[in-house]
């Protein structure tokens, strides 16, 4: 299977950037890998291959997508361009799912890993004590 435009450069970004290596962690998957926070080792991406009709497609061919966490009213508006679908088995109101495969441009895919690193560097941290 070919492998998709962007999802060799969006690894190579975030390898650059936060440090972070592609992790493979199902076995039965050797496709799918996660991006996540070196500090915190929460997930900030997750790429992976699922049939296209499992994101509202017509069709049944694996589409390589990347799903990060997203700013709620950012994902509302993304949701109304080509590319962009529900998270794909995620928390549909705070990720969204992105086509790898040239629907999305580059620069917005890594803008997407931006944001979702902020998001989840953000997350949950433990209140200063007094």
């Amino acid at each position: 299977m070919e492998e998709p435009i962007f999802r060799k450069q969006l690894f190579s970004y975030a390898e650059e950037k936060y440090g972070s290596e592609a992790e493979y962690l199902w076995a039965n998957d050797p496709y799918s890998a996660v991006l996540r926070n070196l500090f915190n080792r929460k997930w900030y991406a997750i790429a992976m291959r699922v049939a296209g009709n499992k994101l509202g497609l017509k069709t049944e061919n694996p589409v390589a997508i990347v799903s990060v966490k997203c700013d709620p009213v950012l994902r509302e508006f993304l949701l109304q361009r080509e590319g962009y679908f529900p998270a794909y088995h995620l928390n549909k109101r705070t990720w969204i799912t992105a086509s790898l495969e040239g629907d999305v441009p580059f620069e917005e895919l890594c803008r997407l890993i931006d944001m979702s690193y902020s998001l989840v560097s953000e997350a949950k941290r433990p209140k200063k004590q007094v």
